[in-house]
């Protein structure tokens, strides 16, 4: 019997769905049946369900058809977390759905921070979550200069636009520069070359630096060059070392 009611009752609820929690009546509210047992959390990679819990601040004793809007809040709260939803799953489960924050490079401050798109310091230990992003500092022109405000999200919103213009390039990229000029300056792995332009880097031009880069290296009989310098409009500037001997090649 008691089987029996507590089926008729999930059913009811869910008879109801469409009429919107706060018309439900009082007892779905108040019955053990939907009390809140257990959490989920989906679309996260680094928030985890104790997190999501803690600061979306569920209440002992809450139930799954309360609402939901202070626990969306509270998830929002999270310096980890973009934006958040709370959908229920009958007949006691919470699931949140988090969009995240995504790291896009490391801030040595000296010790290594994650920033995300938006230049906001992210609490990751990069060792913990093995983040293999590229390193974000100013063009080294003393000791002591920090990147401002400004040009620390400038820089980190052109690291998540490249990695979506060419995501191979990126990650290639062992380091980015701030120059004073406003002009980045990246550092690549393989081959080992330093190429310069200013935001924001358009698709076709990164094309026309690879390929002059290439270029070089065949002419040279595979000696790579020293840097790849895509700051002038009409030609991409290829350097081999401080010896002055540049070879200027014309952009397509």
């Amino acid at each position: 019997m008691r089987r029996w009611h507590a089926v008729a009752l999930a059913g009811a609820a869910v008879g109801i769905l469409g009429v919107g929690s706060s018309f439900l009546p009082r007892f779905l509210h108040e019955t053990e049946l939907f009390r809140v047992r257990s959490f989920r959390v989906e679309d996260a990679q680094f928030v985890t369900v104790d997190e999501a819990v803690a600061w979306a601040g569920v209440a002992a004793g809450a139930s799954v058809w309360d609402d939901p809007s202070a626990w969306e809040a509270g998830l929002r709260a999270d310096p980890m977390v973009l934006d958040a939803t709370v959908e229920r799953r009958l007949l006691h489960t919470l699931v949140f759905r988090v969009t995240e924050r995504e790291p896009v490079a490391l801030l040595p401050t000296p010790v290594l921070q994650p920033v995300d798109a938006d230049g906001e310091v992210l609490p990751l230990d990069p060792s913990k979550h093995r983040l293999d992003l590229p390193l974000l500092r100013p063009v080294r022109e003393g000791d002591g200069r920090r990147l401002s405000p400004a040009e620390l999200k400038g820089a980190a919103e052109e690291i998540d636009r490249l990695r979506e213009v060419d995501p191979r390039f990126l990650a290639s990229v062992s380091e980015v520069e701030v120059d004073s000029d406003d002009g980045l300056l990246v550092e690549l792995m393989d081959p080992a070359v330093e190429v310069r332009f200013r935001p924001p880097l358009r698709s076709s031009r990164l094309q026309e630096g690879l390929r002059a880069l290439s270029d070089a290296m065949a002419r040279t009989g595979g000696r790579t060059p020293r840097s790849v310098d895509l700051r002038f409009e009409d030609q991409v500037v290829v350097g081999f070392g401080t010896d002055a001997n540049v070879t200027a090649l014309l952009s397509d």
